[in-house]
């Protein structure tokens, strides 16, 4: 891998997503940005006053006055989609008027926790008394996240439904003839702007929520297939790139993620490269001669516009002359991107006769999104004063947020409290000292970002003087939920959240004597609930389950022969970090690479394996 960093026009690493945000926002001022939960939303306050198009096409409860349009209640469905920033201009792009009404970005390449999603939910629901329909990639910490705040929301009476969007085709490859075939599935690709499309103008149609989700799943998801190929990695920023590539060679299968592909091959021409790509998503979609299709052709970001259009002009005449497919709708350009990758995806819709003349009329149907192409997004009433970039606090606590119950307040002693909390920052630190290791362990077949992740998460714990950290059970793991699930974002601040949620739970239905094998193995049976992946799948769950079961077996009385059962899971956590080296991966990010990039230990194995490290030289020191 390249050492040489790539350049980008940012002001920090740390700050890139909530600039771009900004930005999208200033320039599109009929949508506004809720900063402070990463959500961008229709700007009800600045839209262009056309009203019988309004009356007519979009809210059927509205108050338009002199200057401005109020929503009081619209009867329609809302639909709702995010996920990593760094795809730009995917998800809020996509916001407006016939698509989206809302779209929740993550940090880059990492999906967004589950309070914001859970406020774009709220927050819509207060408006389209429809219901919400929520899109979501298929995308491991996604599919958590989202799924984390639909079942939220359920709680909360909202009426929720989603649709979960896998079209890619690469992964078909990858799995097919084996005997431990991936447990992630296929990607979310290109389809998922063609849901939002046809979701949102559905919406606007009057639908209902599950005719709106039988259409995607009836009609779209089965008859989708996407795959692309890239010439050139991308850069994460402040990074160098995610591989490289020989200048005579082309990565067959990439993912939106700066994944490597299922196959890396010598460049032939562009006629043969384009023609695989087609083939590949018609035999696994099942396209035949005379069908009717809908063109996707998304640029990964780093193609100059001369060669998107050469690309568009090539799978055009290879659709319509040699499979002899009738391309009825071709979209181009700059869809879901993969930062700076010099690469395409092409995604292909096949209509059926019976619901082909709907489609049309959903996705020619009028939209007022800024990055759905072939539309223009005019607003009138054009101001710089950032009237549209606002925080709202309101309802800034999340479902992990709840009042302690007083019995839980005694259940350690203080002295056990206190060494509770050294572990905790003693394991912190130790994830901080290790940032880069555990980025390098990462950028193989990950994203190169598993320590920064995971320091975000520490210094959510350091930032506070642990003598003001909480002083019971209850608070302190609550806390530490609340940190993963806000500061860190993505697959791995899910499952933390999840793990501390989890012991919550059993110290707030606690009647017995506080017993740490139950609270840390609830603890992993809440992980086990939401997660795909098992033991032996190379990942964090390879040290955390062989860990959680020998605690099982510790007798927290038996002082004497405490410290060498502890040094005995010092040595599993040690051992079983080590298996992963030899593991092939089955979840995660890294399980869409065929091939290994990266020959050492799970990144999220030796996380756990550090944490663990510390907190038993911890205890065994005091």
């Amino acid at each position: 891998m390249s050492q040489k960093i790539i350049n980008k026009y940012i002001n920090d690493v740390s700050t890139c997503i909530d600039d771009n945000l900004k930005g999208f926002v200033q320039v599109y001022p009929g949508l506004k940005l809720i900063s402070n939960h990463r959500v961008v939303m229709i700007n009800f306050d600045n839209q262009p006053l056309d009203k019988d198009k309004v009356k007519d096409t979009i809210c059927k409860c509205i108050s338009i006055g002199e200057n401005k349009i109020t929503v009081i209640e619209d009867s329609n469905v809302g639909v709702i989609c995010g996920g990593g920033g760094g795809h730009e201009p995917f998800a809020a792009g996509y916001v407006g008027y016939g698509m989206l009404n809302a779209a929740i970005s993550g940090s880059v390449f990492a999906s967004p926790p589950t309070v914001n999603i859970l406020y774009a939910i709220r927050t819509i629901a207060q408006i389209n008394k429809g219901g919400v329909l929520v899109i979501i990639p298929n995308y491991t910490g996604d599919c958590l996240n989202f799924g984390l705040a639909i079942e939220t929301a359920i709680e909360d009476g909202i009426r929720v439904d989603s649709v979960i969007v896998n079209d890619d085709c690469a992964l078909i490859q990858q799995t097919k003839g084996t005997d431990s075939p991936s447990k992630v599935g296929a990607r979310g690709l290109g389809a998922m702007v063609i849901v939002q499309k046809i979701s949102g103008a559905m919406a606007c149609d009057g639908h209902k929520l599950e005719d709106i989700v039988a259409m995607i799943n009836n009609n779209i998801l089965n008859n989708v297939g996407s795959m692309g190929c890239c010439l050139r990695a991308c850069s994460l920023p402040g990074q160098s790139l995610l591989f490289e590539i020989d200048n005579n060679e082309i990565e067959m299968g990439v993912g939106l993620h700066g994944e490597a592909g299922f196959r890396r091959t010598k460049y032939t021409t562009l006629h043969d490269i384009l023609k695989e790509l087609i083939q590949k998503i018609i035999t696994s979609v099942g396209i035949q001669e005379n069908d009717s299709i809908v063109l996707l052709v998304n640029n990964l970001g780093g193609l100059a516009k001369i060669e998107e259009n050469i690309i568009n002009n090539q799978l055009v005449n290879i659709l319509n002359n040699k499979f002899k497919i009738k391309v009825l709708r071709i979209y181009s350009g700059n869809i879901i991107t993969s930062l700076d990758m010099h690469g395409v995806q092409i995604t292909i819709l096949n209509m059926k006769s019976n619901v082909r003349k709907d489609i049309l009329k959903y996705l020619d149907a009028h939209t007022e999104a800024p990055a759905w192409p072939k539309t223009k997004y005019i607003i009138n009433n054009l101001n710089n004063n950032n009237d549209n970039i606002i925080e709202d606090n309101t309802t800034e606590t999340s479902q992990l947020e709840s009042a302690a119950p007083d019995s839980t307040n005694q259940i350690l002693s203080d002295a056990n409290i206190l060494l509770l909390k050294k572990t905790i920052y003693k394991a912190a630190k130790a994830i901080i000292e290790n940032e880069q290791y555990l980025n390098k362990l990462d950028s193989g077949c990950g994203d190169g970002d598993c320590g920064s992740t995971l320091k975000l998460f520490a210094k959510g714990i350091t930032l506070t003087n642990i003598n003001d950290f909480p002083s019971t059970p209850f608070n302190i793991f609550k806390k530490l939920s609340t940190i993963a699930e806000s500061k860190m974002g993505g697959t791995s601040g899910a499952i933390y959240s999840l793990f501390f949620t989890g012991i919550t739970k059993y110290i707030k239905t606690l009647s017995t004597t506080f017993n740490w094998s139950h609270a840390i193995n609830n603890g992993l049976g809440s992980i086990m609930k939401y997660s795909k992946a098992k033991e032996g799948d190379r990942t964090m769950l390879d040290v955390l389950i062989p860990v959680c079961n020998e605690i099982k077996k510790i007798d927290f009385n038996d002082e004497k022969n405490i410290n060498n059962v502890l040094n005995k899971i010092n040595e599993l956590a040690n051992q079983n970090c080590d298996k992963t080296k030899f593991m092939q991966a089955k979840a995660g990010r890294a399980a869409y690479v065929e091939y290994q990039s990266n020959q050492d230990v799970d990144a999220g194995a030796y996380a756990v394996k550090i944490i663990v490290n510390n907190i038993v030289a911890t205890i065994i020191k005091s």
